[in-house]
């Protein structure tokens, strides 16, 4: 990501020359960076690393692979290994199971589980198949109306975080809500 905000640099700043930092995924929480620096800042760099480990209190095992120059411009290529790694799954059986399969929208997940509570209610409380179905539809098309505007806000809060995939960071946006999608979308501009 950092060579990526160099790049940017270099575009908005007349004369920037920053250091080049070119990752390789390995796998299992281990990757190669390739610093490539016309001042050859190879401490400042092993530093940068260090500290990064410090203050994100993961335990970093840096390899030094190789130094050389190519092109006119020093390099250094470094093993990196993280203690905790990069995989982080949290799993969420319940809504998976409203999923049934195949329901992918929360909305939809939302509206149909309303209206499966709500038939048996209503047949319970009016003992009448027409009334039951006629409340259990208004219940299932007003729940998917009401829950997609609800959760109209998260297209805005996924087009932000498709900016930051990008390394796109130009712009901010601010929701105006009056719920938790406001300060998710605030959490979102700090990155």
């Amino acid at each position: 990501m950092m060579d990526d905000v160099h790049a940017q640099l270099t575009k908005m700043i007349k004369g920037a020359n920053p250091p080049r930092i070119i990752p390789t995924d390995l796998g299992g929480g281990e990757f190669e960076l390739k610093y490539i620096s016309k001042r050859a800042m190879f401490d400042y760099f092993l530093g940068l690393l260090e500290g990064s480990g410090e203050f994100f209190n993961e335990k970093l095992e840096v390899t030094e692979l190789e130094r050389g120059t190519e092109n006119g411009l020093s390099f250094i290529k470094v093993r990196v290994k993280a203690e905790k790694g990069e995989n982080n799954i949290r799993k969420h059986p319940v809504s998976k199971l409203l999923s049934l399969g195949f329901i992918k929208l929360p909305q939809l997940k939302i509206s149909v589980f309303t209206a499966l509570f709500v038939a048996p209610v209503c047949y319970v409380v009016t003992r009448d198949v027409l009334s039951t179905a006629v409340v259990t539809a208004s219940a299932l098309g007003v729940g998917s109306l009401l829950a997609y505007i609800v959760m109209a806000p998260l297209q805005s809060i996924r087009e932000d975080l498709a900016k930051l995939g990008n390394f796109d960071f130009t712009s901010l946006t601010k929701l105006n809500t009056g719920d938790s999608f406001e300060a998710l979308q605030d959490e979102v501009n700090i990155i």
